[in-house]
């Protein structure tokens, strides 16, 4: 069955209205409104005893399940206009138009005006794996705050220790590793590097030693040590003068700094 409006004003087709008896009620998610010039193709459904829309023609000459502007152009994606479920837009692009912006978005990109100190508020464009791929935005405040959760977890933060000595001899010990010894005397003070059989320093480990006093601070070598320095020289230079020493091998270690004989 096709109705078609011939007159000036709309003509609505009320959906399940109760005013009908149930086997010739209209079944429609709304109000079917045609108007002048448009028409409707109905189909009748035994099995619910309802009229059902077929297609739907306007005065724009489109047909089909929905009606659209008569203004619509061609190859264009349609959009939903309201919420009746019956209507149609013109949307404005084709895929064309959308594949082409989704492969300019790089040179797009590129080609905007640089940046070189970002802001808390700047932000980013993020595909949200978590939401279906959706598209969120991420502030540069937000990735600096993850980045740094992330990253100290990797890297503890390097704060060395001081072992400050005031006798006129020490030993190297294993908690001295990655941290600096201090030596404040008057007299002489002779700091010993023990042999890997007695504290097993890590190869690589570098110990700092600053002379804080006026006594002059010499390294000595504990048992089957060598100590590798400039010269031979195992002395620093004077007061407040820091010397490095790193483990080569076994019980090889490299003294660099300001050093005398």
């Amino acid at each position: 069955m096709a109705v078609f409006n011939t007159g000036a004003f709309n003509l609505t087709l009320k959906a399940e209205n109760a005013s009908s008896t149930a086997v010739n009620r209209f079944a429609a998610s709304a109000d079917v409104v045609l108007a002048p010039k448009e028409g409707v193709a109905l189909w009748y459904d035994q099995t619910s005893s309802r009229w059902r829309v077929a297609a739907i023609a306007n005065s724009g000459g489109g047909s089909g399940g929905v009606a659209g502007p008569g203004s619509s152009v061609d190859a264009r994606i349609a959009v939903f206009s309201g919420t009746g479920g019956s209507l149609l837009a013109d949307g404005g692009q084709t895929i064309g138009d959308i594949a082409a912006n989704a492969t300019n978005i790089a040179a797009v990109g590129h080609a905007a005006t640089a940046k070189t100190t970002p802001v808390d508020a700047d932000e980013f464009p993020l595909i949200d794996s978590a939401a279906s791929y959706a598209l969120k935005r991420l502030t540069w405040a937000n990735l600096k705050a993850t980045a740094k959760t992330y990253f100290d977890t990797l890297y503890s933060t390097i704060i060395r220790g001081t072992n400050a000595q005031t006798g006129t001899s020490y030993t190297l010990a294993i908690t001295d590793a990655g941290n600096v010894v201090t030596c404040s005397n008057g007299s002489a003070v002779t700091v010993t590097v023990p042999p890997n059989s007695s504290v097993a320093f890590p190869a690589g480990t570098q110990i700092e030693i600053i002379q804080t006093g006026a006594g002059a601070v010499t390294l000595a070598q504990g048992s089957g040590v060598t100590i590798n320095s400039k010269a031979g020289n195992k002395k620093l230079g004077g007061q407040h003068v820091g010397v490095t020493l790193l483990k080569t091998a076994t019980d090889t270690w490299q003294l660099m700094g300001d050093l005398t004989s």
